[in-house]
Parts: structure tokens; sequence; C-alpha cells
């Protein structure tokens, strides 16, 4: 299995069990924190509380990072979902050129990190890769299966992205995640030769010879001259002929 090299950056969460009430009538309940994170060396993490505008605050603390993979949860909806309060709106807040000055000076220095969703996606994977790596792989599952579920507008731009993640993926063995991830592509374009090359890939590791070919044939369709796919395919039907006394027919 492979072996990649990323730091950990972006947010993060713990938990912690509250006791409300006292006596017969106390309950708990559980209190998620948010933590700004980086990787500073590769056995040391640098954490940070996030305040409840969801802001850098307080100290900060260097943890082992075994630590942080025991204890500290991913939050692939975080950038998504939260809502930051622009630094714009506090400074209206000063009417002085002076009062400006400092409020942007402290906001410059608490303000959450900015990362646009895609970026905090690369983010999160390569968390889960690094669980997969672990073995800790229900913890990685629930990662890239809460990514294929963010509710966040996809662009064309963003297909190499996902392909990136499932060529990943596959290499790690991990196949039906990686056709997950296909799929996604497939809701951003259906044109691309390519994409229905990589996903004959994960097929023929699958040993689905008939799903191969098919999305060879996909890929054929688009661009005929695509070499290495008539390459891969007369492998495919030399393969199953071979094996099952089979021929698929090319269908372009």
């Amino acid at each position: 299995m492979p072996k990649t090299r990323h730091r950990i950056y972006g947010i993060f969460s713990t938990k912690k069990v509250v006791k409300i009430g006292t006596g017969a009538t106390q309950r708990k309940k559980i209190h998620k924190i948010y933590w700004h994170v980086n990787e500073i060396e590769d056995d040391l993490i640098e954490i940070q509380p996030l305040n409840s505008n969801y802001q850098p605050h307080g100290p900060k603390k260097i943890i082992p990072k075994d630590t942080f993979m025991a204890t500290f949860d991913a939050e692939p909806e975080f950038y998504a979902f939260k809502t930051f309060t622009p630094r714009d709106s506090t400074k209206q807040q000063y009417s002085s050129t002076k009062q400006r000055q400092v409020s942007d000076k402290q906001d410059k220095k608490n303000e959450a990190p900015t990362l646009d969703y895609i970026t905090n996606i690369k983010n999160n994977f390569n968390l889960a890769l690094l669980y997969v790596q672990q073995g800790q792989t229900e913890k990685a599952q629930d990662i890239l299966d809460r990514l294929l579920k963010l509710d966040v507008p996809l662009e064309e731009r963003h297909k190499h992205t996902f392909n990136e993640f499932a060529i990943d993926l596959r290499k790690h063995r991990l196949y039906y995640e990686a056709l997950k991830y296909y799929n996604q592509i497939l809701r951003i374009t259906k044109n691309d030769e390519h994409i229905y090359f990589n996903m004959a890939r994960v097929y023929y590791c699958l040993n689905e010879y008939e799903k191969c070919i098919k999305y060879l044939n996909k890929a054929l369709q688009l661009n005929k001259d695509f070499t290495i796919a008539k390459k891969f395919l007369q492998f495919i039907q030399k393969k199953i002929d071979s094996e099952q006394n089979k021929t698929y027919k090319l269908t372009i």
C-alpha cells in the first residue's frame, strides 16, 4: 500500500461531557469543541480552540500526533456550513481611523484561516488516507462518505481533484470507494474519456471485465483515437478469450 505524506491542517473537533443540574435531575450533555489544527512537524500538532464566532482564540498547544489521531475528529462539513463574521462588519463598529486600525490588526491576528471548500475537502481526504495507512478503516470510511455527501456546488474544474482522489483510492485498493468518487465526477461532466478509462481500470482490478469493457467503450466513443484505451480493450479481450473463450466487440 503506498505511503503518502500529507500535512494535517484545518478545523477538527473534540467532545466534552458536560453535567447539567444536580442530584436526581442531573443530566449529561455532549459539548463539541472546535479546534484549528496545524501539523508543524512530523509528530507534533499545534492546536488552538475556536471561539463562539468560530475564530481561533486562546492559547495554542502542542500535542503528539498519535494523541491527535486518537482523540480528534474530522469536520469536513465545517467550511461548507459555518458562517464567519467578516472583518469589514467588525470595522464598521468603530468611528475613528485609529480604532479601525486596531480592530484590523486584532482581526488579522485571530481570524480563521481562509480555506475554500475544495481545499478543505483535500485536507480531509488526505486525513482519510492517513487513517487507512494506520489501519483505522472506520474513521477513514466515515470521512470519505461525509465528503461525498457535502451539499456544495461542483464545477467542471473540480473534476481533477476528485479524479486524483479516486486514483489514490484505487492505489490503496479501495476500489468501491474509488468508484463512488468517479460517479461524483460524472455529476460534473460526462464528456471526459479519461474518467471512463480510469473507471475501467478500477473494474479491471475488481475482475469485473464486462464493466471494464463497457467503460473503455464509453471512452472510445468520446475519442476513437484514444490509443491506450484501444490497447487496454484488446488486452482485456485476449484475456477473456483465453480464460472464458468469450469475445466482446468494440461498440464504436
